[in-house]
Protein backbone atom coordinates (compact mmCIF):
# COMPACT_ATOMS: atom_id res chain seq x y z
CA UNK A 1 0.00 0.00 0.00
CA UNK A 2 1.45 3.36 -1.02
CA UNK A 3 2.07 6.18 1.44
CA UNK A 4 -0.40 8.44 -0.33
CA UNK A 5 -3.17 5.99 0.49
CA UNK A 6 -2.31 6.03 4.18
CA UNK A 7 -2.45 9.83 4.50
CA UNK A 8 -5.13 12.36 3.51
CA UNK A 9 -4.42 14.07 0.22
CA UNK A 10 -4.27 17.44 1.94
CA UNK A 11 -1.34 16.31 4.12
CA UNK A 12 1.16 17.17 1.41
CA UNK A 13 1.57 20.49 -0.39
CA UNK A 14 0.81 20.27 -4.10
CA UNK A 15 4.50 20.69 -4.95
CA UNK A 16 5.38 17.41 -3.16
CA UNK A 17 3.79 14.43 -4.90
CA UNK A 18 5.36 11.54 -2.95
CA UNK A 19 6.83 11.46 0.55
CA UNK A 20 7.85 8.75 3.03
CA UNK A 21 6.17 9.17 6.41
CA UNK A 22 9.61 9.71 8.01
CA UNK A 23 9.99 12.97 6.07
CA UNK A 24 6.46 14.25 6.54
CA UNK A 25 7.31 16.46 9.54
CA UNK A 26 10.13 18.06 7.52
CA UNK A 27 7.72 18.78 4.67
CA UNK A 28 5.29 20.38 7.11
CA UNK A 29 8.12 22.62 8.38
CA UNK A 30 8.98 23.63 4.82
CA UNK A 31 5.34 24.43 4.10
CA UNK A 32 5.13 26.52 7.27
CA UNK A 33 8.48 28.33 7.19
CA UNK A 34 9.49 28.34 3.52
CA UNK A 35 6.28 28.54 1.49
CA UNK A 36 8.02 30.95 -0.91
CA UNK A 37 10.50 28.19 -1.75
CA UNK A 38 7.65 25.81 -2.63
CA UNK A 39 6.21 28.49 -4.94
CA UNK A 40 9.59 28.74 -6.67
CA UNK A 41 9.62 24.95 -7.05
CA UNK A 42 6.20 25.07 -8.68
CA UNK A 43 7.34 27.69 -11.18
CA UNK A 44 10.64 25.99 -12.05
CA UNK A 45 10.00 22.21 -11.97
CA UNK A 46 6.30 21.87 -11.14
CA UNK A 47 6.58 19.29 -8.38
CA UNK A 48 9.10 16.95 -6.78
CA UNK A 49 9.18 13.45 -5.31
CA UNK A 50 10.87 12.63 -2.01
CA UNK A 51 12.59 9.38 -1.15
CA UNK A 52 14.42 8.24 1.95
CA UNK A 53 17.60 6.27 1.28
CA UNK A 54 18.35 3.29 3.51
CA UNK A 55 22.06 2.36 3.37
CA UNK A 56 21.50 -1.22 4.54
CA UNK A 57 22.62 -4.74 3.72
CA UNK A 58 20.04 -6.89 1.92
CA UNK A 59 19.40 -10.62 2.20
CA UNK A 60 17.93 -13.00 -0.39
CA UNK A 61 15.27 -15.46 0.67
CA UNK A 62 12.48 -17.57 -0.83
CA UNK A 63 12.08 -20.44 -3.23
CA UNK A 64 14.31 -20.98 -6.23
CA UNK A 65 11.69 -19.46 -8.55
CA UNK A 66 10.53 -16.68 -6.26
CA UNK A 67 13.46 -15.21 -4.35
CA UNK A 68 13.13 -11.72 -2.86
CA UNK A 69 15.43 -9.21 -1.24
CA UNK A 70 14.88 -8.38 2.43
CA UNK A 71 16.17 -5.96 5.04
CA UNK A 72 16.38 -6.95 8.70
CA UNK A 73 13.94 -5.26 11.09
CA UNK A 74 16.69 -4.61 13.63
CA UNK A 75 18.73 -2.75 11.00
CA UNK A 76 15.73 -0.61 10.05
CA UNK A 77 15.06 0.27 13.68
CA UNK A 78 18.67 1.31 14.16
CA UNK A 79 18.11 3.86 11.38
CA UNK A 80 14.98 5.15 13.09
CA UNK A 81 12.48 3.54 10.70
CA UNK A 82 9.10 2.59 12.18
CA UNK A 83 8.51 -1.10 11.38
CA UNK A 84 5.37 -1.90 13.35
CA UNK A 85 3.43 -4.87 12.08
CA UNK A 86 0.42 -2.72 11.07
CA UNK A 87 2.67 -0.89 8.59
CA UNK A 88 4.51 -3.86 7.08
CA UNK A 89 4.05 -7.57 6.53
CA UNK A 90 6.98 -8.90 8.55
CA UNK A 91 8.58 -12.17 7.50
CA UNK A 92 10.98 -14.54 9.19
CA UNK A 93 14.11 -15.38 7.22
CA UNK A 94 17.17 -17.30 8.35
CA UNK A 95 18.94 -14.10 9.44
CA UNK A 96 15.97 -12.88 11.52
CA UNK A 97 12.73 -10.87 11.24
CA UNK A 98 12.70 -8.91 8.00
CA UNK A 99 10.80 -6.65 5.59
CA UNK A 100 10.91 -7.07 1.83
CA UNK A 101 12.62 -4.40 -0.25
CA UNK A 102 9.50 -4.30 -2.42
CA UNK A 103 7.36 -3.23 0.55
CA UNK A 104 9.85 -0.52 1.46
CA UNK A 105 9.84 0.80 -2.09
CA UNK A 106 6.04 1.12 -1.99
CA UNK A 107 6.53 3.58 0.87
CA UNK A 108 9.26 5.54 -0.96
CA UNK A 109 12.05 3.98 1.08
CA UNK A 110 14.96 3.08 -1.18
CA UNK A 111 17.51 0.51 -0.04
CA UNK A 112 20.94 1.42 -1.37
CA UNK A 113 24.55 0.36 -1.00
CA UNK A 114 25.70 3.94 -1.45
CA UNK A 115 26.53 5.77 1.76
CA UNK A 116 28.47 8.78 0.46
CA UNK A 117 25.67 11.24 -0.33
CA UNK A 118 23.42 12.25 2.56
CA UNK A 119 21.09 14.20 0.24
CA UNK A 120 20.86 14.71 -3.50
CA UNK A 121 18.65 16.36 -6.13
CA UNK A 122 18.04 14.32 -9.31
CA UNK A 123 16.79 16.76 -12.00
CA UNK A 124 15.83 14.14 -14.60
CA UNK A 125 13.35 12.36 -12.31
CA UNK A 126 12.56 15.46 -10.22
CA UNK A 127 13.44 13.47 -7.11
CA UNK A 128 15.12 14.46 -3.85
CA UNK A 129 16.74 11.62 -1.95
CA UNK A 130 17.77 12.00 1.68
CA UNK A 131 19.67 9.42 3.69
CA UNK A 132 18.09 7.99 6.83
CA UNK A 133 21.48 8.61 8.46
CA UNK A 134 20.60 12.31 8.70
CA UNK A 135 16.96 12.04 9.75
CA UNK A 136 17.60 14.36 12.71
CA UNK A 137 18.64 17.12 10.27
CA UNK A 138 16.23 16.13 7.48
CA UNK A 139 14.47 19.52 7.45
CA UNK A 140 17.73 21.38 6.82
CA UNK A 141 18.87 18.93 4.12
CA UNK A 142 15.45 19.15 2.50
CA UNK A 143 15.70 22.95 2.43
CA UNK A 144 19.09 22.69 0.73
CA UNK A 145 17.92 20.25 -1.95
CA UNK A 146 14.69 22.17 -2.59
CA UNK A 147 16.86 25.25 -3.09
CA UNK A 148 18.93 23.19 -5.52
CA UNK A 149 15.74 22.27 -7.35
CA UNK A 150 14.65 25.92 -7.46
CA UNK A 151 17.91 26.69 -9.29
CA UNK A 152 17.22 23.94 -11.83
CA UNK A 153 17.06 26.31 -14.80
CA UNK A 154 20.54 27.58 -13.98
CA UNK A 155 21.77 24.00 -13.61
CA UNK A 156 20.34 23.04 -17.00
CA UNK A 157 21.82 26.11 -18.67
CA UNK A 158 25.31 25.12 -17.48
CA UNK A 159 25.28 22.24 -19.99
CA UNK A 160 25.35 24.73 -22.84
CA UNK A 161 28.44 26.55 -21.60
CA UNK A 162 31.89 25.77 -23.02
CA UNK A 163 33.37 22.81 -21.15
CA UNK A 164 36.08 24.97 -19.60
CA UNK A 165 33.43 27.19 -17.97
CA UNK A 166 31.16 24.45 -16.64
CA UNK A 167 33.27 23.54 -13.60
CA UNK A 168 33.38 27.12 -12.34
CA UNK A 169 29.64 27.57 -13.00
CA UNK A 170 28.76 24.44 -11.02
CA UNK A 171 30.91 25.60 -8.10
CA UNK A 172 29.25 29.02 -8.18
CA UNK A 173 25.82 27.38 -8.07
CA UNK A 174 26.87 25.13 -5.18
CA UNK A 175 28.07 28.17 -3.27
CA UNK A 176 24.87 30.09 -3.99
CA UNK A 177 22.71 27.15 -2.82
CA UNK A 178 24.68 26.81 0.42
CA UNK A 179 24.59 30.57 1.07
CA UNK A 180 20.84 30.80 0.43
CA UNK A 181 20.10 27.84 2.73
CA UNK A 182 22.38 29.09 5.49
CA UNK A 183 20.83 32.56 5.48
CA UNK A 184 17.30 31.14 5.49
CA UNK A 185 18.09 28.96 8.52
CA UNK A 186 19.73 31.90 10.29
CA UNK A 187 16.52 33.91 9.94
CA UNK A 188 14.48 30.99 11.25
CA UNK A 189 16.87 30.54 14.19
CA UNK A 190 16.18 26.82 13.78
CA UNK A 191 18.41 25.26 16.45
CA UNK A 192 21.81 24.06 15.24
CA UNK A 193 22.45 25.27 11.70
CA UNK A 194 24.40 22.54 9.89
CA UNK A 195 25.40 25.10 7.24
CA UNK A 196 26.77 27.60 9.74
CA UNK A 197 30.37 26.50 9.20
CA UNK A 198 30.41 27.23 5.48
CA UNK A 199 32.23 29.91 3.53
CA UNK A 200 30.71 33.36 3.21
CA UNK A 201 33.07 34.35 0.40
CA UNK A 202 33.15 32.48 -2.92
CA UNK A 203 36.89 32.52 -3.52
CA UNK A 204 37.73 30.66 -0.30
CA UNK A 205 34.91 28.20 -1.06
CA UNK A 206 36.46 27.62 -4.50
CA UNK A 207 39.94 27.02 -3.07
CA UNK A 208 38.56 24.72 -0.42
CA UNK A 209 36.70 22.61 -2.97
CA UNK A 210 39.84 22.33 -5.06
CA UNK A 211 42.02 20.97 -2.27
CA UNK A 212 39.25 18.82 -0.75
CA UNK A 213 38.59 16.92 -3.97
CA UNK A 214 35.04 18.08 -4.73
CA UNK A 215 36.28 19.68 -7.93
CA UNK A 216 37.61 16.31 -9.08
CA UNK A 217 34.04 15.02 -9.04
CA UNK A 218 32.86 18.10 -10.91
CA UNK A 219 35.64 17.72 -13.46
CA UNK A 220 34.61 14.12 -14.08
CA UNK A 221 30.99 15.25 -14.50
CA UNK A 222 31.78 17.74 -17.24
CA UNK A 223 34.80 15.94 -18.69
CA UNK A 224 37.31 18.74 -18.33
CA UNK A 225 39.93 20.02 -15.91
CA UNK A 226 39.38 23.11 -13.81
CA UNK A 227 41.99 25.79 -13.97
CA UNK A 228 43.93 25.55 -10.71
CA UNK A 229 44.11 28.52 -8.37
CA UNK A 230 47.33 27.07 -6.94
CA UNK A 231 50.63 26.57 -8.82
CA UNK A 232 52.37 23.29 -9.47
CA UNK A 233 54.68 23.48 -6.44
CA UNK A 234 51.81 22.52 -4.07
CA UNK A 235 51.92 18.73 -3.84
CA UNK A 236 49.10 16.54 -2.55
CA UNK A 237 50.43 16.53 1.04
CA UNK A 238 50.54 20.34 1.08
CA UNK A 239 46.99 20.47 -0.27
CA UNK A 240 45.80 18.20 2.56
CA UNK A 241 47.46 20.55 5.06
CA UNK A 242 45.89 23.56 3.36
CA UNK A 243 42.45 21.92 3.47
CA UNK A 244 42.81 21.39 7.23
CA UNK A 245 43.85 25.02 7.61
CA UNK A 246 40.79 26.26 5.74
CA UNK A 247 38.54 24.02 7.87
CA UNK A 248 40.10 25.44 11.03
CA UNK A 249 39.92 28.98 9.71
CA UNK A 250 36.14 28.64 9.25
CA UNK A 251 35.80 27.09 12.72
CA UNK A 252 37.76 29.95 14.29
CA UNK A 253 35.56 32.51 12.54
CA UNK A 254 32.12 30.95 12.97
CA UNK A 255 32.51 28.14 15.50
CA UNK A 256 31.62 28.11 19.18
CA UNK A 257 33.81 29.99 21.64
CA UNK A 258 34.48 26.75 23.50
CA UNK A 259 37.70 25.32 22.07
CA UNK A 260 38.54 28.40 20.00
CA UNK A 261 42.02 28.79 21.57
CA UNK A 262 42.86 25.19 20.77
CA UNK A 263 41.76 25.61 17.14
CA UNK A 264 43.81 28.81 16.79
CA UNK A 265 46.86 26.99 18.18
CA UNK A 266 46.37 24.12 15.72
CA UNK A 267 45.94 26.56 12.84
CA UNK A 268 49.23 28.24 13.75
CA UNK A 269 50.95 24.83 13.95
CA UNK A 270 49.73 23.83 10.47
CA UNK A 271 50.75 27.21 9.08
CA UNK A 272 54.32 26.67 10.31
CA UNK A 273 54.31 23.17 8.81
CA UNK A 274 53.21 24.46 5.43
CA UNK A 275 55.76 27.28 5.61
CA UNK A 276 58.54 24.74 6.07
CA UNK A 277 57.30 22.70 3.10
CA UNK A 278 56.88 25.60 0.69
CA UNK A 279 60.08 27.42 1.70
CA UNK A 280 61.00 29.81 -1.12
CA UNK A 281 57.37 29.88 -2.36
CA UNK A 282 56.07 30.90 1.07
CA UNK A 283 55.88 34.62 0.30
CA UNK A 284 53.66 33.90 -2.70
CA UNK A 285 51.44 31.61 -0.61
CA UNK A 286 51.02 34.12 2.23
CA UNK A 287 50.03 36.84 -0.22
CA UNK A 288 47.48 34.57 -1.90
CA UNK A 289 45.98 32.91 1.19
CA UNK A 290 45.80 36.04 3.33
CA UNK A 291 44.09 37.96 0.54
CA UNK A 292 41.37 35.31 0.35
CA UNK A 293 40.91 34.83 4.09
CA UNK A 294 40.68 38.58 4.68
CA UNK A 295 37.77 38.65 2.24
CA UNK A 296 36.12 35.92 4.31
CA UNK A 297 36.85 37.79 7.54
CA UNK A 298 34.95 40.81 6.21
CA UNK A 299 31.73 38.75 6.42
CA UNK A 300 32.07 38.03 10.16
Amino acid sequence: MSFQKTMPGSSLPSQIVTCPRELLSSVICVERFASDLLKNIEEVVGCVKLKLMLPLKTYRSGSLWWRQSFVLVKDLRELGIDVDAHLFDLEQISEGEAVSVKQLESRHLEVTEESGHVAYWYPASKTIKISAKVLQQAFQHLLFELTNASFNRKLRSIRFLPKEEQVEAIECLEFETTKTTRERLEKLNFGENIYQLTHHHYELHRLHQEVRGHLAITEEYVGTKASSKWPHFMNEADKVTLAKMIDLHILVLYGAENGKRRREWKLNELTQLLEGNLQKNWDWYVSRYETVTQKELAHV
